[in-house]
């Protein structure tokens, strides 16, 4: 999610829209999430985003693509756009079978390099490609051995100019969390896998003020449940400071973490232990009549972590269907943004692109809930693997058709449910919402309410008949909290 001043990018991929089976999807939106413009980029078959990078020309996106080879192979698709989305240069990296993208990062020269995944003679290899600013291949590298499915998920540019890549190593049915240090060239300094006898991986790695590293992933060898989030401090050499797992009873999973100033530590995922939607039986009252609401849910979550691992604080967003987070960007308010998609506020069955935008305390104003993972130390085995490297991608210019995309914007704020557990669900609505003189609530009779700006100040209180009078409030965004037998509903207001 680069930002450019106040307006932010975010990408994803349509299959309503589009050249092809699926296409390339970015917005770019102002501070207050209003679309700006949309586009689509793509070609005949399945061109699907993993990674974008801004610059101050434009914005450079990685895909996965099945639009330029003769057998419907994957390719690793690399293009970039100017500042109005328009195709700048597009390119397709190939080794000959099935090649899987990762995640990019833009390098101290201007240029770029990412990582991803070739399959040869059946096992994965961790690719490294390294370009300048216009995309021309500066060099490649393929790393891996003959006895381990190895997979290049994220990478990160460390102070040496060279990089670290997280991933994971699989032998049978059991992975480890893999890391790869190279040197400015791509030469392998060491290679490290971290685990136990079950399962675990780095589907992100962070460079941290000290020139270690932060890791997050996924470990069902250590925590609470099937699946828990696993967070790894490492020193330059790879060595284990702390690791610890976060977790309930069912699935969490890590996508997305950073080291703030303060040693602070922020990262967001997806909980199916916490969160909207864990204690909700079926209903017949729609959107949700169709798909029973219980611990199938998923929500998205930001957790805040002291220098120790300790947690501060955790976040969940959802409304009770499939809400699932990836990346998340700091604001300069101090606040958060993250991206993600969702099936929660859609009357059909399919998703939505979704961001959700906080306050420094993970605090978003509408369907979210504080949760309390529980917290164990793990004792992870470091193992030093001994790994092959290459060289060998074949690079191919590919033209892409590129579109304006009509795509609608829907605040989630205003889709409200309040549940009663068990037992039916209560639709409250709110309208005309933005207003101008008062708004109505449909669903609730006597209640009392206090209604916040954005920066959390306590404006208004009172007791209202199903009408609130805004007459008197600025334009703007408000928080408004419904007050009922101690229970609070957040709803959010616009004042034109």
């Amino acid at each position: 999610m680069p930002a450019e001043g106040e307006n932010i990018y975010f990408l994803g991929a349509t299959t309503s829209d589009g050249a092809g089976d699926a296409d390339i999807s970015m917005v770019k939106i102002d501070k207050m999430g209003k679309k700006i413009w949309a586009r689509t980029y793509g070609s005949t078959n399945w061109d699907a985003p993993t990674d974008m990078a801004k610059s101050q020309d434009g914005v450079a996106i990685i895909a996965s693509s099945r639009s330029f080879s003769i057998d419907q192979s994957n390719n690793i698709l690399f293009l970039k756009t100017d500042t109005a989305g328009a195709v700048l240069w597009s390119k397709i990296f190939s080794t000959g079978v099935n090649s899987n993208s990762g995640y990019l990062v833009s390098t101290h020269d201007g240029g770029y390099a990412f990582t991803g995944t070739a399959r040869v003679n059946g096992l994965g290899k961790v690719l490294l490609i390294r370009t300048n600013s216009n995309g021309d291949t500066l060099f490649t590298r393929v790393y891996g051995s003959n006895t381990t499915d190895n997979v290049g998920i994220d990478i990160e540019q460390t102070a040496d100019h060279g990089f670290i890549i997280s991933g994971k190593s699989v032998v049978s049915n059991y992975s480890d969390a893999l890391l790869i240090k190279t040197d400015s060239l791509g030469h392998i300094q060491w290679t490290k896998g971290y685990g136990s006898t079950k399962w675990e991986e780095g589907a992100a790695v962070k460079v941290t003020a000290d020139n270690g590293f932060l890791v997050c992933g996924t470990t069902n060898g250590y925590g609470q449940g099937s699946y828990d989030i696993l967070v790894m401090r490492l020193d330059a050499a790879g060595n284990v400071t702390w690791t610890k797992a976060y977790g309930g009873p069912e699935l969490e999973a890590g996508y997305s973490i950073k080291e703030h100033p303060d040693k602070s530590i922020i990262l967001s995922g997806y909980t199916s232990s916490f969160g909207y939607g864990h204690s909700m039986v079926g209903t017949s009252i729609p959107p949700d009549s169709y798909r029973v609401m219980g611990n199938d849910s998923i929500n998205l979550f930001i957790m805040k972590l002291d220098a120790l691992g300790d947690t501060i604080w955790a976040q969940s967003y959802g409304h009770g269907r499939q809400d699932e987070g990836f990346h998340f960007s700091d604001m300069p308010d101090g606040g958060f943004l993250m991206t993600g998609y969702s099936y929660s506020f859609n009357q059909s069955d399919s998703s939505q692109m979704m961001l959700v935008r906080t306050d420094s305390s993970g605090f978003s104003g509408c369907h979210e809930r504080r949760f309390h993972p529980a917290m164990v130390d793990t004792m992870p085995v470091t193992n030093t693997l001994v790994f092959s490297e290459e060289v060998g991608l074949n690079v191919n210019t590919v033209t892409l058709q590129d579109a304006a995309w009509n795509v609608s914007e829907d605040d989630a704020c205003l889709y409200y449910t309040a549940v009663s557990d068990p037992g039916p669900k209560v639709v409250i609505s709110i309208y005309p919402n933005p207003a101008n003189n008062a708004v109505y609530l449909n669903g609730v009779e006597d209640f009392s309410y206090e209604i916040f700006d954005l920066e959390g100040q306590l404006i208004w209180h009172g007791i209202g008949h199903q009408v609130i009078d805004v007459t008197d409030f600025r334009s703007g965004y408000y928080i408004l909290h419904l007050i009922e037998n101690n229970a609070v509903l957040k709803m959010v207001i616009v004042r034109e």
